[in-house]
């Protein structure tokens, strides 16, 4: 019997190849009820899962947030958050600066019974900084790899939100340059990340019932830009907001005002950080 066939909503070729449930947010990030089946071909998901989440959710601050929590992955292992960076800046897209900090990496560990975290460093030069009192926090510069690979996976998310949301409307065109930069990526030119810092942030925990509580990993949200007519996707992690715009890289960025930003959230009134590098390299 021919099984049916389906249209992939990122790299958009039909075929019958759709065997694996899709998790919109990653499982490693506790997510076991969002999901898409018939959405992602088999070959995008395993691509995604394999590139992008994974390299995100160790390597980017969406790993730090993820290790905060505690939140392991399906096969039970624990989460860390891997700032090991290139010793030089080499290949298409960097994955170095040179006023980052390198050569740490920050995991769970437990101590008289309570969850902590704990910075193995491995750079001498700069534990003996840490050690001697000459440095009290690190410095973590966002490499342009770190950028891209972010607004692959924030742009993941807000397709597949989307398409679960409103259907066969994930195929408009006006999301064709997203999809194409989330599974095909960049060499040239990335995808602008807004980032603000909320004013409350996410880590709590509520009683429920007896001995049980829950707290709130991440939320998302869409907004329509009216000014410029634009969709916005918002994704909040711990204590910081990201955000893209869905159907155009590079809005007129005369309209990006102090003003209009402020009228978009009513927790949030300040102008956000653009994360941006012109060059990849």
């Amino acid at each position: 019997m021919d099984r049916q066939k389906h249209k992939c909503i990122f790299c958009l070729e039909e075929s019958e190849n759709f065997k694996t449930v899709e998790h919109i947010v990653s499982e490693s990030l506790g997510n076991t009820d969002d999901i898409l089946r018939d959405a992602v071909c088999d070959k995008c998901q395993n691509y995604l899962g394999k590139e992008v989440e994974s390299f995100v959710l160790s390597k980017t601050p969406f790993a730090f947030w993820r290790t905060i929590y505690g939140t392991k992955t399906k096969q039970g292992k624990e989460p860390f958050f891997n700032i090991i960076l290139d010793k030089k800046d080499k290949g298409a897209i960097s994955n170095y600066h040179p006023f980052s900090d390198s050569n740490i990496v920050i995991h769970p560990a437990h101590f008289n019974n309570e969850y902590v975290i704990r910075a193995d460093v491995s750079d001498m030069a700069l534990l003996e900084r840490i050690q001697s009192g000459q440095k009290r926090r690190f410095n973590i510069v966002l490499t342009p790899k770190m950028l891209v690979y972010m607004g692959r996976f924030l742009g993941k998310i807000a397709l597949e939100y989307w398409c679960k949301n409103y259907g066969r409307n994930i195929f408009e065109k006006r999301f064709d340059e997203l999809r194409h930069y989330v599974r095909y990526g960049t060499t040239n030119a990335m995808w602008p990340i807004f980032h603000w810092q909320l004013a409350e942030a996410l880590l709590k925990y509520e009683d429920i019932s007896d001995g049980l509580q829950e707290h709130t990993l991440y939320r998302y949200a869409y907004g329509e830009i009216k000014a410029i007519n634009k969709l916005l996707f918002v994704f909040d992690i711990g204590s910081e907001r990201y955000a893209i715009i869905m159907d155009e890289k590079y809005p007129d960025s005369d309209i990006l005002t102090y003003e209009m930003f402020s009228k978009l959230f009513e927790d949030i009134a300040e102008f956000p950080d653009i994360f941006y590098y012109s060059q990849l390299k």
